[in-house]
């Protein structure tokens, strides 16, 4: 049995999905800022929250979208 492997930032195997690269390096990015703030002792829990939409939004919308046109 030959199985391919799915990374995250795969819909299925060999089709890329841009939206989930971005949302994983928005994600990051996120974690990156956070640390940054705490160790400066000056938390904005607005732009972390903005940061976290920012993440999953784009898939989201796409999924939301995709099923509204039935492609999904």
């Amino acid at each position: 049995m030959n199985r391919k492997i799915t990374y995250f930032w795969e819909e299925t195997p060999s089709v890329h999905s841009w939206a989930r690269l971005q949302g994983l390096f928005t994600l990051l990015y996120t974690f990156w800022i956070t640390h940054i703030q705490i160790m400066n002792d000056n938390v904005s829990i607005e732009l972390i929250s903005l940061y976290l939409i920012a993440s999953v939004a784009p898939k989201t919308i796409q999924k939301f979208a995709e099923k509204q046109k039935g492609t999904v």
